[in-house]
């Protein structure tokens, strides 16, 4: 089953995602089979999705999740829920000051 996810934020159809929630679960699932933490992949997904789509890319991740499960995609919704997690680092990381 291929699935596409198009998101529907303030009004406007978007399809950036196109396929992508299968093409992610297959590398996951080949990453952990191969005994690969899935970590850093996840990591560099929602720096991307960060970069595509700034201060709305959490939102997006969170229609994914919702969309993935209610195509049934419990797998999906949970790697895109491992992004989410991995975008809200990167929100409070970013209202915080270092020295």
């Amino acid at each position: 089953m291929k699935s596409e996810i198009c998101l529907t934020i303030n009004n406007a159809g978007l399809c950036p995602f196109k396929g992508l929630n299968r093409e992610i679960t297959i590398i996951i699932t080949q990453m952990e089979l191969m005994g690969i933490s899935p970590v850093p992949f996840l990591k560099i997904a929602a720096q991307d999705l960060l970069n595509q789509y700034g201060r709305n890319a959490l939102g997006y991740a969170y229609e994914i999740i919702k969309s993935s499960r209610t195509q049934g995609n419990q797998q999906a919704a949970q790697i895109w829920t491992n992004i989410a997690q991995h975008l809200n680092v990167s929100r409070d990381k970013e209202g915080s000051i270092t020295h």
